[in-house]
């Protein structure tokens, strides 16, 4: 088994970051693993700068450590889809299953129609929606995502707040409006106000 470590630009589901890592051969020459040791140590404070969401992807390049001052920039060696988050080792922060194969194409006759990939349908859908924007009333979500076609839709919401993946806020001027909001950024600013959006098993302020 062939250990080297590696620059890596990580790409999670809210910007990217770049860290060093330890690459992993597999059985499999097109999977890798990926640990981590460390993220990346902000310049300014010193800070450990985390991934914002998921992992999506890594962009592997050539040199041990990150330098930005190489002539052309640094060499990229490969770029890996993140298919699994694995098992942390003792002494690593993280650790990943990647593969440059590509994502298998299903159709809606080929598609697996069980709970599980519906859930996973809907959290996807969910988080890439708040990708951009951040945060979004529950109104607008359910609309820009059209939540009818999830009938687990209110579930996969408590869920990804359970798992910390967003957080639920109501509005503190209309509280019957809620806000749901990607990683915890917060509620910053108040925008018009809407008719009561309203989410079962959800708490309201009145």
């Amino acid at each position: 088994m062939s250990v080297t470590e590696r620059a890596v630009f990580a790409r999670a589901q809210l910007g990217m970051i770049y860290a060093s890592c330890e690459v992993v051969d597999t059985p499999d020459p097109e999977t890798k693993i990926f640990r981590f040791k460390e993220w990346t140590k902000d310049d300014f404070n010193g800070n450990e700068v985390r991934p914002n969401g998921k992992l999506c992807s890594i962009i592997v390049h050539e040199q041990p450590r990150w330098r930005m001052d190489l002539p052309g920039g640094p060499k990229k060696l490969g770029e890996y889809r993140v298919t699994a988050e694995l098992e942390t080792p003792h002494g690593y922060v993280a650790a990943y299953e990647a593969t440059t194969k590509a994502e298998p194409e299903t159709t809606k006759d080929s598609a697996p129609d069980t709970e599980s990939s519906r859930i996973f349908s809907a959290e996807d859908a969910i988080m890439s929606a708040l990708e951009t924007v951040g945060r979004l009333t529950l109104r607008d979500l359910k609309r820009k995502v059209s939540s009818h076609r999830f009938p687990n839709f209110d579930d996969c919401i408590q869920a990804l707040a359970d798992e910390g993946e967003l957080s639920l806020e109501p509005d503190a001027e209309y509280p019957k409006r809620m806000w749901v909001v990607s990683n915890g950024a917060g509620l910053s600013a108040q925008t018009a106000p809407t008719p009561a959006d309203g989410l079962s098993g959800l708490p309201q302020v009145t």
